[in-house]
């Protein structure tokens, strides 16, 4: 009872800086996917364009195709990395949590068994 003014406030700062940093790695993770998708969107619109200018001029043509099927290409490179990468920041969040929440509990429940004991006696 006595711990409650400091642990309340001290628990609610652990919270909120557990939610700031799940919010920060959740803009990354998007902010990602979305560069990713635009890289997409480009290579695609090279290609088209290559085809489309094909029949004016071959070399404009085949620098748009090459660029584009090289971004494709960097892209397929890149893609284990990124979700490599991810995957080890959720595995990293995950363990964090997990470390916090049997830290908590364990204190809880040595709390409680303590508490029934003594009113059992």
């Amino acid at each position: 009872m006595l711990s409650t003014p400091i642990t309340i406030p001290a628990l609610i700062a652990i919270l909120a800086v557990f939610f700031a940093i799940a919010m920060t790695v959740f803009a990354v993770i998007i902010a990602v996917g979305a560069i990713l998708v635009g890289v997409t969107l480009l290579a695609l619109a090279m290609l088209t364009a290559g085809i489309g200018v094909f029949g004016q001029s071959l070399w404009v043509a085949l620098f748009y195709l090459g660029s584009g099927f090289a971004i494709i290409g960097a892209e397929l490179l890149i893609m284990p990395l990124f979700i490599w990468l991810i995957s080890l920041i959720i595995q990293g969040i995950a363990k964090i949590v997990q470390s916090l929440y049997h830290r908590f509990v364990k204190k809880n429940r040595a709390e409680r068994g303590g508490r029934h004991h003594a009113k059992d006696n």
